[in-house]
């Protein structure tokens, strides 16, 4: 059974490894003048747990809320934060298999076509992850509100 403040201390890695997420789909929207809705839809959902992520932190980190907090409902949190750090690992994993190759054309520096080909290759995959996300920022919201009353 994991305890309040074992969480909160394992929130700050995962919530890293969101922010690369967040960063690299930046980098792909931002030179991709054509990027998915996929994509674009990504970046939201990885703002979004995040932004849930660090909310939780906060309250379990806090003495007071922890205390009262039901022992089934922090096996809950630390069961959605755990699968959540799985999705996001293998989104990581997903960009990072794309590979991203830049060329710089009149100063501007945009994915070369191979990089394109390979965004719209795995587009069915990004959009499995894109509904994983979605339910990982329900669950996580879920948990926070349940904290919160």
């Amino acid at each position: 059974m994991a305890d309040p403040f074992t969480i909160a201390t394992t929130v700050p890695t995962l919530v890293l490894q969101v922010g690369k997420a967040v960063k690299q789909l930046t980098d792909l929207v931002e030179r991709y003048s054509r990027a998915s809705t996929t994509l674009i839809s990504l970046w939201t959902e990885c703002n979004v747990v995040r932004s849930a992520l660090g909310n939780l932190e906060r309250i379990l980190s806090k003495e007071e809320n922890s205390m009262r907090l039901d022992p089934v409902m922090v096996d809950d949190i630390d069961r959605a934060i755990l699968s959540c750090a799985v999705s996001i690992s293998e989104l990581v994993k997903e960009i990072d298999s794309i590979g991203v190759q830049l060329t710089d054309t009149h100063g501007e520096t945009k994915l070369k076509a191979l990089t394109k080909w390979k965004i719209l290759w795995k587009e069915d995959d990004m959009r499995r992850l894109l509904d994983r996300l979605r339910g990982h920022s329900t669950s996580l919201f879920s948990k926070l509100l349940a904290c919160l009353l």
